[in-house]
């Protein structure tokens, strides 16, 4: 591999500037097609509409990129710089993926019948789809490898593109790379948000607390127009009981009395109008407040401090500390799992390969409290039930109610059955790793999905778990009904001594 870089640089050392970007990358336990073949017909699944684009295409940051390129190099012997020219000149780092004229698709611009003998489902979601940044690019250095990159480099990019002019256009493209691999000369893409930026949120605090400020300043003198209007009604009801009124005065009177009574129930109606608007804009400013908070936490410009209520125990404030140390790494589904518990406390994930739900939480919980908690959602769900101090909602968790007492910091929430799960840390607040192209984030519970169960345990939340009875371990549907004078078997598997095999054997 040191090889081909240094023969790379030697003969591209007279460009300048380089690019690179970062994506999500492949844990290495995958396994990959190789290069000394290409598929067998109907061997991997190709999208329906293969010329069709998508209906939002992935947008990924520099660094997501970057690794995405440098892994995908390291599996076919590619280096990653001659990959992110390729992907920059073909289609602008995803932002211009065609159909070309000629009929080239997706993130590195392969013709449907290139794709369907090189095409590759590197992401592992059962399809080879050009238009995945991680299938297209693997393809790529896959398909280089395959037509003798690793003898001859600019022979392997003629054969991606039968133009001398384009050899030259790549060659170039990866110097620039070798040398800018940071990419401060190339306009950076950015990840997609799920919502406005810190400046945005600022402003919108802001005009909260305007609102608020001015609501407060005009409340008072609505109490008082309240008062003067009810001084006016009694004024006017005692005026309208004076005897000595002649009928036209006392009918005069009465309908002063009824003006002043609809007077007084218009400043009321103001009054309260104020006051719960007054209430919505505090509590808009408070939720502000926590996003701004939240935000500058993600950006690395801020701190949870103040944020979020103190833990219940010493355990979940370390579970949620690691958690929260982990903003930012990107979503990569797959990524970080298979450790056990004792390789999570004794080693560090790479953290290039990324996070999804389930293996985020893993990590969080092994490293802050040595509590191995499962390797997927649906083993994290069933450990609810198995694992020691463990204790789960019903299934579902009665459409989202809420453990005894309320979420606690600490609590594992599950959503949509077991498809996504995330840690609660207080103040209405979880952290997760979202979704491909997102990062480790924290979200707002109430305006999520709704919750379709939780998960707690007395280790970390300080709940202990309720005892069970002494049938409890047993389904009552399950439990054997036994007659006097029925013979009662014990049900012995044992390992057989030679080939590994089990031996099942019944004694009373």
């Amino acid at each position: 591999m040191r090889r081909l870089l240094v023969a790379l640089l030697a003969v591209l050392a007279f460009s300048g500037a380089a690019r690179a970007e970062t994506f999500t990358v492949l844990s290495g336990a995958r396994a990959l097609p190789g290069a000394d073949a290409p598929n067998q017909p109907g061997s991997v699944p190709m999208p329906f509409a293969i010329s069709t684009p998508p209906d939002r295409p992935m947008v990924l940051s520099y660094d997501q990129l970057l690794a995405l390129w440098q892994h995908a190099g390291e599996a076919y012997g590619i280096p990653w710089q001659l990959l992110a020219s390729i992907n920059q000149i073909e289609s602008d780092f995803g932002r211009g993926m065609g159909p070309s004229s000629a009929g080239a698709v997706g993130w590195m611009q392969f013709l449907p019948s290139t794709w369907a003998d090189w095409g590759v489902d590197a992401n592992g979601d059962g399809i080879a789809d050009p238009w995945n940044p991680t299938d297209a690019v693997y393809a790529a250095a896959r398909y280089l490898a395959a037509t003798g990159a690793h003898d001859d480099l600019q022979r392997a990019v003629f054969a991606y593109n039968h133009s001398q002019d384009y050899v030259d256009a790549v060659m170039a493209g990866a110097a620039r790379f070798a040398a800018d691999p940071l990419g401060a000369g190339f306009g950076l893409l950015t990840l997609p948000t799920s919502g406005p930026s810190i400046p945005e949120l600022e402003a919108e605090l802001e005009a909260a607390r305007q609102r608020a400020a001015g609501l407060t300043d005009r409340i008072p003198a609505l109490e008082s127009g309240v008062e003067q209007a009810g001084w006016d009604l009694d004024a006017a009801i005692q005026k309208a009981g004076d005897p000595s009124l002649s009928d036209a005065e006392f009918q005069a009177a009465q309908a002063a009395v009824t003006e002043r009574d609809q007077a007084l129930a218009q400043r009321r109606a103001e009054l309260d109008q104020a006051r719960l608007e007054l209430q919505e804009a505090a509590a808009e400013v408070t939720r502000l407040e926590q996003e701004v908070a939240i935000a500058r936490v993600e950006t690395g410009s801020g701190s949870l401090d103040g944020l979020l209520p103190a833990p219940p125990t010493e355990a979940a404030g370390r579970v949620i500390d690691y958690a929260v140390s982990q903003l930012g790494v990107p979503y990569q589904w797959g990524g970080n799992h298979g450790f056990s518990l004792e390789q999570m406390i004794e080693s560090d994930p790479n953290l290039a390969y990324g996070f999804d739900c389930s293996s985020f939480l893993a990590w969080s919980f092994a490293k802050g409290a040595q509590l191995y908690i499962g390797d997927w959602t649906v083993a994290q769900w069933e450990y609810g039930v198995t694992a020691a101090g463990a204790t789960r909602g019903p299934e579902p968790a009665q459409n989202g109610a809420e453990p005894p007492g309320g979420y606690l910091p600490g609590d594992i929430i599950f959503f949509n059955d077991t498809d996504h799960v995330g840690l609660y840390i207080g103040n209405d607040l979880f952290v997760q790793a979202p979704r491909t192209g997102d990062v480790v984030k924290i979200s707002r519970l109430s305006t999520y999905n709704p919750v379709w169960g939780w998960v707690r345990y007395s280790q970390i939340s300080g709940v202990e778990q309720p005892e069970a009875g002494p049938d409890a371990a047993v389904p009552a549907t399950a439990r054997p009904v036994v007659e006097p004078g029925d013979r009662v078997f014990e049900i012995v598997v044992e390992p057989a001594p030679d080939d590994g095999s089990i031996v099942l054997f019944a004694r009373d």
